[in-house]
């Protein structure tokens, strides 16, 4: 039998604590919602997982998208802010904040700090720096 665990009321105690049925239900995921590619996860949300029973898992992650999939997919260059969902403090992490900039200053090919003076909010906006703008 090919029984799915995270289909049923209750999931055995500890079955997330396992990498490979971390794994085998992101995969299972991946394809009820029809993703052909990796960066497809990009556009999963929260309800995703708790309208298929991965609920916990993803609490289990701090509601990281992000810590997930690196985890099931390390061979993947994930890009955290690329996420359409992210936790509540996501932006908080100063570090990520430099992270981020320094990417959008390669993406926006900016030469000097005078450029950025020249960027509105809706550059951010449109490159996953929404909540940032805030």
């Amino acid at each position: 039998l090919g029984l799915l665990p995270w289909l049923f009321k209750q999931i055995p105690k500890g079955y997330w604590d396992s990498t490979e049925h971390r794994k085998k239900y992101l995969t299972w995921l991946g394809k009820e919602l029809q993703f052909v590619s990796l960066t497809d996860w990009y556009r999963v949300k929260a309800k995703d997982f708790h309208s298929t029973g991965g609920r916990k898992l993803l609490k289990d992650f701090n509601g990281s998208m992000f810590s997930l999939l690196s985890e099931a997919f390390p061979n993947f260059s994930w890009i955290e802010w690329k996420f359409e969902a992210k936790p509540h403090s996501f932006w908080d992490d100063i570090e990520l904040q430099r992270r981020y900039m320094n990417w959008l200053k390669s993406m926006l090919r900016v030469q000097s700090d005078n450029d950025w003076y020249k960027l509105s909010v809706s550059i951010l906006n449109s490159n996953f720096g929404k909540q940032l703008a805030a």
